[in-house]
């Protein structure tokens, strides 16, 4: 485990170098999604026979909404997309062709772990 930390934290420096010097271009990508609702099961740990807090949906609700954005260095948004509910592999694939259609030349593109992002269509893509 040790080991592990140590060789992602002696990527940073390369990290580092590489967005200053920007060369290719480096861009972030990340997404989430949006929704007042709540669950409709609470689980919580209690005492036996003792009452369980309930909880209440809120009076406003609306389905989820998902986005996801890609920015520059900078911070300046260069492409943007909601979908509802959630991000998929397809339409993940296809707001990359969005983003790469704004974009000329190679580029760095940082993602996280999400499973879509190095699901098998969207490296082939990629590649």
């Amino acid at each position: 485990m040790a080991k592990q930390k140590a060789q992602r934290l002696a990527v940073f420096p390369t990290i580092i170098e590489s967005i200053q010097n920007n060369d290719p271009p480096i861009y972030f990508l990340d997404e989430t999604v949006f929704s007042t609702r709540q669950s409709v099961e609470l689980k919580v740990w209690s005492l036996p026979g003792a009452v369980a807090p309930a909880v209440k949906r809120n009076k406003v609700s609306f389905p989820a909404v998902a986005a996801v954005a890609v920015i520059d260095v900078a911070g300046n948004i260069v492409a943007c997309e909601t979908r509802p509910m959630s991000f998929k592999t397809e339409s993940y694939v296809e707001f990359l062709k969005l983003f790469r259609s704004l974009t000329v030349g190679p580029v760095k593109l940082m993602v996280d772990n999400l499973s879509c992002h190095h699901s098998k269509l969207a490296l082939d893509y990629c590649k």
